[in-house]
């Protein structure tokens, strides 16, 4: 007697000797796209009958927990690489090459599943955006100025002070969206600055839902920044690029040549 459990409905046939189990074991295990199946032998007469027990559901539970555990831990990974190539640009140079490299790893991760070792696809696409060193430069330079000047403008008692924030402040959210755009247009294979300039501020008033969504990531950032340093470290990279690269799944622009 075979007893077998699927879908939590029980089938039974008979079955005469240990043989007959053991090629109903496998065309079983063949139907189930050969997946592991628990194999429990409860009792035998004489060699002529046996009881086998199979346990799919637990072992398709266990694969589910492995695989988020998995998938969790390849996003560490990424957050951890880019955080590692940051600093060994020392920030100011390795700005755009760390962060186009991770939209780029997650976008292979998530939405081309290559499931290559993610430091080497860390360092290959590093690599292809390394020489974009003096626009890093630039970019980092104009957020350290932004930031001395929002400082000392909060500070201040002069009655033109709140204007001025307000203008940094409303130039600082343009280049938050402008510089996703960027790397998004670099990601995908344009390479001029002028062309990924014009792109990106074309389709930050273009597509203004797409520009409230980075937005709406980077207001998710900074909360993580003001409540946990820890936990941004940890999340922020793998935060930025899992919803960078999801919200531009369906994001085809016709002058986008893919």
């Amino acid at each position: 007697m075979v007893l077998f459990r699927k879908d939590r409905k029980y089938k039974k046939c008979c079955l005469h000797n240990t043989k007959t189990a053991k090629l109903f074991l496998y065309g079983f295990a063949f139907l189930l796209k050969q997946r592991s199946l628990s194999l429990f032998l409860l009792s035998a007469n004489k060699g002529r009958t046996v009881v086998l027990v199979f346990s799919v559901e637990m072992k398709e539970k266990g694969d589910s927990i492995q695989k988020v555990f998995q998938f969790c831990y390849k996003l560490f990974l990424i957050s951890f690489y880019y955080w590692l190539y940051l600093l060994k640009g020392i920030i100011i140079y390795s700005f755009i090459p760390a962060t186009a490299s991770l939209l780029k790893t997650s976008e292979q991760y998530l939405i081309k599943e290559n499931q290559e070792d993610i430091s080497v696809l860390f360092r290959e696409n590093y690599q292809g955006y390394q020489s974009y060193h003096f626009a890093s430069f630039v970019s980092v330079m104009f957020v350290i100025l932004s930031y001395t000047v929002l400082f000392f403008a909060n500070r201040s008692d002069h009655s033109f002070s709140l204007a001025l924030v307000i203008v940094i402040i409303y130039f600082m959210l343009l280049f938050v969206i402008n510089y996703t755009f960027v790397l998004y247009y670099l990601t995908n294979g344009i390479k001029e600055w002028r062309n990924l300039f014009a792109l990106a501020f074309v389709s930050s008033i273009k597509y203004p839902l797409r520009s409230l969504y980075i937005l709406f990531i980077m207001a998710i950032l900074y909360f993580l920044f003001t409540w946990n340093l820890v936990a941004f470290i940890a999340l922020a990279p793998c935060i930025y690029g899992c919803g960078i690269t999801t919200s531009f799944i369906k994001f085809s622009p016709p002058f986008l040549k893919k």
